[in-house]
């Protein structure tokens, strides 16, 4: 009975193994087919357009349909743009928190924020985008015609507010469990020696975590270059290349969407065009992500 028993039990095991192998394989196939259909796709663009017109053009004129236009460089400028305001907006109020929830709240604040910044960063992106077209923008308008700046509703701004809005919750959480992996030992000897707590966080807490913060950052850099809702309802989808925060612009996910909800039978040159610039946004947010994974890996320097 017994050995018929560790047989059974011997049988779940290797089917367990044989399921968690598969998930993990199947995930490796997904990623791989979804490139090789980008890939495969593209390739009638790269067949009429150079890719070197594609990569260092700059400019994205899609409406003139006997001699259109497909320099990107207006395209990622607008996407690192957003992104660059977005990140530049999250990072610093985001670790803030983190230190505050780990260091300086009560067992059960900590808690209910926790909670709190889970649920926020389950909302879908339309909310944020909603929010962007319906108080940001109006608001960043008429602060920007006050200044006698020219501008309008739909903005870069406005779009990297919200998109930084949105990845708070994720940058926040990423950052508390590095900043929460530091052993309590180390944090209590420094207290135990005279330091004070932030003078403890400076000099302990965040040399320690530089490593999974920064990833943390990086991580959601990527996903706001990615950030496709929010840009069509708050950005304006202008494709050209402005200083002026104020003014709109176009990002490689707002044209992805232009371009493939303008043909409807998804065998134009604009199609095509759609699927490059899926090549490309993979390239970059490839790069971002790779470069995450080399800081995480980093030894620390011995000081």
């Amino acid at each position: 009975m017994l050995a018929c028993s560790k047989k059974i039990w011997k049988l779940l095991e290797t089917i367990i193994y044989i399921l968690l192998y598969a998930s993990t394989i199947l995930i490796v196939i997904i990623a791989i087919i979804i490139t090789a259909l980008l890939l495969k796709d593209s390739v009638k663009f790269f067949l009429n357009i150079a890719i070197y017109k594609f990569l260092f053009g700059t400019i994205w004129n899609i409406q003139d349909l006997t001699n259109p236009l497909f320099g990107t460089i207006p395209l990622v400028f607008g996407s690192l743009l957003v992104a660059i305001i977005a990140i530049t907006i999250a990072t610093p109020i985001s670790v803030a928190s983190a230190i505050y929830i780990a260091y300086f709240c009560k067992k059960k604040t900590r808690n209910n924020l926790i909670t709190f910044f889970e649920i926020v960063g389950g909302l879908p992106s339309v909310v944020f985008g909603y929010f962007a077209i319906s108080t940001i923008g109006p608001l960043l308008s008429n602060i920007a015609s006050t200044l006698n700046i020219n501008s309008q509703y739909e903005n870069t701004l406005s779009a990297g507010i919200n998109i930084g809005i949105m990845i708070m919750p994720t940058i926040t959480l990423m950052s508390l469990t590095a900043i929460m992996e530091i052993q309590n030992t180390l944090f209590n000897a420094s207290i135990a020696l005279g330091a004070t707590k932030v003078e403890t966080i400076r000099r302990i807490s965040l040399p320690m975590s530089y490593k999974k913060i920064a990833n943390a950052v990086l991580l959601s850099f990527a996903r706001a270059i990615g950030e496709t809702t929010i840009v069509i309802m708050a950005a304006g989808n202008i494709p050209e290349i402005t200083y002026n925060v104020f003014q709109p612009i176009a990002t490689i996910t707002s044209q992805m969407s232009l371009l493939l909800r303008s043909d409807h039978d998804f065998n134009s040159i604009n199609t095509a065009a759609a699927y490059a610039l899926g090549i490309l946004l993979l390239t970059i947010t490839f790069t971002i992500n790779y470069t995450a994974i080399l800081i995480s890996r980093k030894k620390k320097l011995n000081t």
